[in-house]
């Protein structure tokens, strides 16, 4: 694990206060995508706009249960996971971050209550299991490849790329153990986050 140099100097802001979210996702707009949480009595993905506050409906979810969320690298798709079948699903989108399709399965996992979606610089998805206590890759064919695995206690429950500041490496990710003393481990993969600047031959979009 390393230390990043920089501290957070800010304050803090409550954007929505009376919303039962999970998952996170920040588009290419400037907005917040948040998916609702399992406890959420009205299951949907929500749009915040954080230099107001304001909130609308991005996607009425009911019967779908959305968790963890992730856009495609080119922002034509959004991808979530679910708690309740284990389907991962996708919208296309437009332009502007509209849905122009209604939810369809991009593949059905092994297991469900996925607590992590994240997209690599390639477009490969890369979805986390509390059931499974897994993080498993689906790759540009579909197929699906596991790709670490703990038992409960040291549970991975999510992850995030290292940035090219801070003394992160870009080509590993950070996997937090909130079973295991809070512990994070640095992870490496051999390939960035999808907001990686460079190059890329071969990306896909699933």
């Amino acid at each position: 694990m390393k230390a990043a140099d920089a501290e957070p100097d800010g304050g803090q802001t409550v954007l929505v206060g009376d919303f039962d979210g999970y998952g996170l996702a920040v588009g290419s707009d400037g907005m917040v995508y948040a998916g609702t949480n399992y406890t959420n009595n009205r299951p949907q993905i929500i749009r915040i706009d954080p230099s107001t506050g304001e909130m609308s409906q991005f996607l009425d979810a009911t019967g779908i249960a959305p968790r963890a969320l992730d856009f495609s690298t080119d922002y034509s798709a959004l991808y979530f996971g679910t708690t309740n079948h284990g389907a991962v699903l996708r919208i296309a989108l437009d332009e502007d971050l509209n849905p122009t399709s209604e939810p369809e399965e991009v593949v059905m996992m092994p297991v469900s209550w996925h607590d992590t979606l994240e997209v690599d610089a390639c477009g490969n998805l890369y979805v986390g299991s509390f059931y499974g206590h897994q993080i498993m890759r689906v790759n540009g064919d579909l197929s699906v490849t596991q790709l670490m695995s703990w038992n409960f206690d040291n549970y991975g429950h999510g992850f995030e790329w290292g940035s090219d500041t801070g003394g992160w490496e870009q080509r590993s990710i950070y996997v937090t153990h909130p079973y295991y003393g809070d512990w994070v481990d640095e992870v490496p993969i051999g390939v960035p986050g999808r907001r990686w600047t460079g190059e890329v031959l071969g990306g896909v979009t699933l």
